[in-house]
């Protein structure tokens, strides 16, 4: 799981996106800024489960049903 959040971590930077925890293991807080109902919006289209935090930061999580496919 730690590998798989690590290749999300690294996409979600390239976005421009902001990761806010440097340290990690399977889950992640993002900030989406303005975005955040966008990417809200996207990841349920295509089923995939985030938590909202506040109005601009979202979590998610990855567990070992994860792959390199998702």
């Amino acid at each position: 799981m730690h590998t798989f959040t690590g290749v999300l971590r690294e996409q979600l930077l390239a976005l421009g996106l902001t990761v806010r925890n440097s340290s990690y293991f399977d889950t992640l807080l993002i900030d989406g800024g303005a975005a955040t109902g966008a990417i809200v919006a996207a990841a349920e289209r295509a089923q995939i489960n985030l938590r909202r935090i506040d109005a601009t930061q979202l979590g998610v999580s990855l567990d070992e049903t994860v792959t390199a496919e998702d």
